[in-house]
């Protein structure tokens, strides 16, 4: 008697779980080796910051670019097209000797990269009966959500007993897999009626784009995407020079704080049925504004302590994960037609990713990170995307 059998569905199942999780694998593995990789490439921990945020900017500019291409030549091709491209961006990273060569081995994987997080939302609803997609999608996220969250976890012990390199050597395989797996058994239903040439998905950003509501969603993504990046870009650096922890300790430290993401957003399903979505999204900004305030408030007048200072980050991303798919669901009810919608989450997903590549970019320039200075910044984007929504947002579906 079989007890499991792995056949076409199930192939087709880790085919949608490895394009959604690829992106925060080859973003988040390597947080712990930060430290050393500034020793033995012989430069400041700032300039390697640079290389998560050069990765972010490229995967939000590949929105532009791979979302057009798949409307037209299918989402089989475009993905192997962006892992491919990774896939030579990990080579350059395993075998970069100084800053530049991780640079553009980075640009590469974020640009490539870029490909799997376009499509894999229209991969899995075309792979699945309008009957199936709520029951696979209920195996899918929680699936995918624990890998992404163990992910930096897994990088820390990689980092402990084999060092920074071997990080991105477990990219380079793990990319080649996905390729392979995508290779081999994706299985592409997507209607050939639906196929556009790319000019049609630039008329579509044209028309988002001088659009008052589309943009004041676009921009409140933009600075409070920058926020949430604040902490995923900056906080490894601050646990491990100023908290003194251990690469595998952060990994530790990484995974509780991102527990409460996951828990906020099965909280947030609860309140929806309960209360307004304007409610919502100011309980959320008082939530994180909050906890941020106060985590400045005791950096500078006290010295906080590490306990002190992640729980007030688990309270900032206990409700960041209400906000989210808040606001990506009062996005995706502006539009009727499948058509634009989905050119409209490529430009969605540019503007979101662009917010953390400058938020990122800019703290990379701060010479002595604390939980103060990112304390600050992130309460500037919050408080930016706060008035976003209160002046335009709200103000304008009243």
């Amino acid at each position: 008697m079989k007890i499991f059998s792995f056949g076409e569905r199930e192939k087709q199942f880790l085919v949608f779980v490895l394009v959604l999780t690829l992106s925060s694998i080859v973003s988040d593995i390597y947080l712990s080796s930060f430290l050393e990789m500034s020793l033995n490439l012989e430069t400041g921990v700032n300039e390697i910051q640079w290389s998560l945020s050069i990765f972010v900017i490229m995967l939000a500019l590949s929105h532009l670019v791979y979302g057009p291409l798949a409307e037209f030549f299918g989402r089989k091709k475009v993905l192997l097209l962006g892992l491919s491209i990774s896939f030579a961006g990990s080579f350059l990273c395993v075998a970069s000797v100084n800053i530049f060569d991780l640079l553009v081995g980075r640009l590469l994987q974020g640009f490539g990269v870029g490909a799997c997080v376009v499509l894999w939302r229209a991969i899995v609803q075309e792979g699945y009966r309008e009957g199936d997609l709520f029951k696979e999608k209920f195996y899918l996220m929680p699936i995918s959500l624990a890998i992404m969250i163990f992910t930096p976890f897994l990088g820390g012990l990689i980092q402990t007993y084999l060092g920074w390199r071997a990080n991105f050597i477990y990219i380079l395989f793990h990319v080649g897999f996905v390729f392979l797996w995508v290779y081999f058994f994706f299985q592409e239903n997507r209607d050939k009626e639906s196929v556009r040439v790319p000019s049609f998905s630039f008329h579509v950003y044209k028309d988002l784009l001088s659009q008052k509501k589309f943009l004041s969603y676009y921009f409140c993504a933009f600075f409070s995407y920058g926020a949430f990046f604040a902490w995923t870009g900056s906080g490894a650096v601050v646990l491990m020079e100023n908290f003194g922890l251990t690469p595998y300790e952060l990994g530790i430290a990484m995974v509780l704080t991102a527990l409460p993401l996951s828990f906020g957003s099965l909280v947030y399903s609860g309140f929806l049925k309960k209360y307004k979505k304007n409610f919502i999204f100011r309980l959320t900004f008082l939530g994180m504004i909050s906890s941020v305030f106060f985590l400045m408030i005791s950096d500078y007048f006290f010295e906080t302590s590490i306990w002190l200072f992640l729980f007030l980050i688990c309270v900032f991303m206990f409700f960041s994960g209400f906000f989210w798919p808040n606001l990506f669901s009062s996005f995706l009810r502006l539009f009727k037609e499948e058509s634009s919608r989905l050119v409209a989450l490529s430009l969605y997903g540019f503007f979101q990713f662009m917010g953390a590549g400058f938020v990122g970019a800019f703290l990379s320039f701060i010479t002595q990170e604390s939980p103060f200075s990112i304390g600050c910044v992130i309460f500037i984007c919050l408080v930016l995307s706060a008035l976003i929504y209160e002046l335009l947002i709200a103000r304008d579906e009243k």
